[in-house]
């Protein structure tokens, strides 16, 4: 009835059901709230919502098809890289890897997609290109300080013979 009652308000819906799965993890089916909402309010923004409501249950599979329910021309910098990030996540790499290798080809690249290269040549077992990947990541400290620092310290720690690989 809740639910019902919040549809009239799309977003507010999207927004309750995307707290709710936080606070709740445990209730792996959203039910039909949340496709609902995004049914009144089928911008990028809600699929978007939707997506971090089923990664919050751990559906990772859904989130990721959610994702790319999105029109790329409705798509915003973080769908491709949350797009890419969930498929490396899912064991998922040679998507991962075509996913991450178009958004490195747009100028400037975030960090977060050459981190995410750099993850995958690891498992690639191409440390040197990855160290270049980190670096890059690295270099952006200005967009994205976290990441840039988190990327620093994995090349540093690849380059360091006395330091193991992660």
């Amino acid at each position: 009835l809740l639910v019902d009652n919040m549809l009239h308000l799309p977003s507010l819906a999207l927004l309750y059901f995307s707290a709710l799965a936080v606070l709740r993890p445990q209730a792996r089916a959203p039910g039909p709230g949340p496709r609902k909402a995004l049914a009144l309010a089928p911008e990028p923004d809600s699929y978007l919502s939707l997506a971090f409501i089923e990664r919050a249950q751990d559906r990772l599979p859904a989130a990721i098809n959610t994702l790319r329910n999105i029109k790329p021309d409705g798509w915003r910098q973080e769908v491709p890289l949350a797009i890419s990030l969930w498929l490396f996540e899912a064991a998922r790499y040679n998507e991962s890897r075509i996913a991450v290798d178009e958004i490195l080809k747009k100028t400037p690249a975030p960090a977060l997609a050459y981190y995410i290269s750099a993850r995958l040549r690891l498992k690639e077992g191409r440390k040197d290109l990855a160290v270049q990947d980190l670096k890059s990541a690295a270099a952006d400290e200005k967009t994205n300080p976290f990441v840039a620092r988190v990327s620093a310290q994995l090349a540093a720690q690849l380059t360091d013979p006395r330091k193991t690989q992660p």
